[in-house]
């Protein structure tokens, strides 16, 4: 009789749980929420861009398309590509100044017109190439130099480097990408087309290989499938849970040895095999004529007032005390130095231009995604042709240029998209003004 009262008072307790969680994932529905925005996005799916693989070991965008590029904060279109298969609407055989690099050059982010390339050839008053291709780090960048670039004999090859994945994608050891990657072999780095196992891989492999095969996939890849799927609450959870992390955890995501004043031997390993892909690159591209220019880009961690939160609350994981955000940017500007390789570090550029006109978060970033919105795409142009006019590697500077420095961002983005991006809204380019500038 006793068990009645305790199996009433569980069942009330759950419905009321459950009407709670309804109540709370209808809320997220009804208000748009960030979260909501996910789901839906992965719900609908993501309508975006083809890639094609080479033999030689790279990815190219597939010829002749124009799409659509959508995030939680991002509804970009058009996003083109010409019949070469570089990002753009129209075909540019005549160029010669072509940008290398990952997912920030490429620009799916922002519509046609809007990209470095586009903006940066408005500037000089010359057609400028875009080879940026998401993904890419400077191991792809070199193979995608030999085989798609070199036959074009440009003179100018501008290689944005990322800090964010980058260096970590030059390294076997701690790449996330697809080979090539570069290892260090009896002190010397070499380039290779097989990512390292990660530690302990041939241990597992024996222990699979005896076990018992399983009769089919595992059931938790399918529900959280399905709840990521039709549950805002899903995002909201994967959230929370970040942010428990952070408070709790007394362990540290690899990735932040970057900005460690103490580098450990895989990332000594990965700023050698960086370096040693710039020379290689220098040597290349200055055999076919041309000029090797980098161009340091900061991930958006390295502009934030706090780092620490981000790195807590955003990775759930431990900040390390000798954290430096501008530790990843001197290595590299030294690097190229040490190279001799003519080169712009963007991060005092941006930080100059976020405390001039007191720019709110996400500074040159979205409000879910760390790559440039508009407004990054303009400044980084102009600050590069500026470079590239001071250090004589155009004929001469085009009557064009500006100095956006003194533009406060409302302007030169327009109020609409102003309101899009520092609002937490959708950034829609057809909405908007955007490139009147």
């Amino acid at each position: 009789m006793r068990l009645r009262p305790v199996l009433i008072n569980v069942c009330v307790l759950a419905s009321t749980l459950l009407l709670c969680l309804l109540a709370i994932e209808a809320w997220l529905r009804v208000s748009d929420s960030s979260w909501e925005r996910q789901r839906r996005l992965y719900a609908e799916g993501r309508a975006s861009l083809h890639y094609l693989h080479a033999a030689a070991g790279y990815d190219y965008l597939a010829p002749q398309q124009v799409g659509r590029h959508r995030t939680a904060c991002t509804d970009t279109r058009p996003v083109s590509v010409d019949h070469e298969g570089f990002r753009g609407a129209s075909r540019r055989a005549d160029s010669a100044i072509v940008i290398l690099g990952d997912s920030f050059a490429e620009g799916l982010h922002v519509p046609d017109g809007l990209t470095l390339a586009d903006r940066l050839e408005a500037v000089l008053g010359e057609p400028v190439l875009n080879a940026g291709v998401s993904g890419y780090a400077t191991s792809h960048a070199l193979i995608a130099w030999r085989e798609r670039l070199r036959p074009k004999q440009p003179r100018l090859v501008i290689l944005a480097l990322y800090l964010g994945n980058d260096i970590s994608g030059n390294s076997c050891k701690l790449s996330r990408t697809d080979p090539p990657c570069g290892e260090i072999k009896q002190g010397k780095a070499s380039l290779s087309m097989e990512r390292l196992p990660p530690p302990g891989a041939a241990a597992m492999a024996r222990q699979d290989a005896s076990a018992t095969p399983r009769s089919g996939p595992s059931i938790l890849p399918q529900l959280r499938h399905l709840f990521r799927k039709h549950l805002a609450l899903y995002a909201l959870g994967h959230d929370v849970r970040l942010i428990l992390q952070g408070l709790t955890t007394s362990s540290m995501d690899p990735r932040w040895g970057m900005y460690r004043r103490t580098v450990d031997a895989d990332w000594a390993e990965a700023w050698a095999v960086t370096e040693y892909l710039l020379a290689r690159l220098k040597e290349e591209t200055r055999a076919a004529g041309a000029t090797l220019v980098l161009l340091s880009i900061p991930e958006f961690l390295a502009l934030a007032p706090d780092p620490s939160r981000l790195v807590r609350f955003g990775s759930g994981s431990r900040f390390p005390e000798d954290f430096e955000a501008a530790l990843p940017s001197q290595r590299l500007m030294n690097i190229a130095a040490n190279l001799d390789i003519p080169a712009l570090d963007l991060l005092p550029v941006f930080t100059g231009y976020r405390d001039r006109h007191r720019l709110p978060p996400p500074y040159f970033s979205f409000s879910c995604d760390g790559h440039w919105n508009p407004l990054g795409h303009a400044i980084a142009a102009e600050a590069l042709a500026n470079f590239v006019v001071r250090h004589g590697l155009v004929d001469a500077p085009s009557p064009a240029s500006s100095n956006l420095m003194d533009v406060a961002p409302r302007s030169l983005l327009g109020e609409v998209a102003y309101a899009q991006i520092y609002s937490s809204g959708i950034y829609r380019p057809e909405t908007n003004s955007t490139g009147n500038r």
